[in-house]
């Protein structure tokens, strides 16, 4: 936990004093975030292609979701592939 007395000497700095400090503290979260990723090991990667099951199912739900007063077309151009939220719409799902 951090303390109160560290809290307030951070917060009598000056503003550039504040950013650089800042700086430091991100410049090590990603040097940690990228000693996660090891140079000489390979990492599983997803991808889209192949995934008709998942495209099945995201076609079902958009059918399912015709007439649902809070879904609306996003553009003309996308026709019925893009939907999206109109308004409060809280649990719907966004196709794009």
């Amino acid at each position: 936990m951090v303390s109160s007395e560290l809290i307030s000497t951070l917060k009598a700095l000056s503003r550039s004093d504040q950013f650089y400090i800042m700086q430091i503290l991100l410049s090590e979260l990603a040097q940690q975030e990228t000693d996660l990723i090891k140079s000489e090991q390979s990492y599983p990667l997803w991808s889209p292609y192949g995934a008709d099951e998942a495209a099945d199912t995201m076609l079902k739900v958009l059918q399912g979701s015709r007439g649902h007063p809070g879904l609306t077309p996003l553009s003309p151009l996308l026709g019925e592939r893009g939907w999206g939220i109109e308004g409060n719409c809280k649990g719907c799902l966004i196709l794009i």
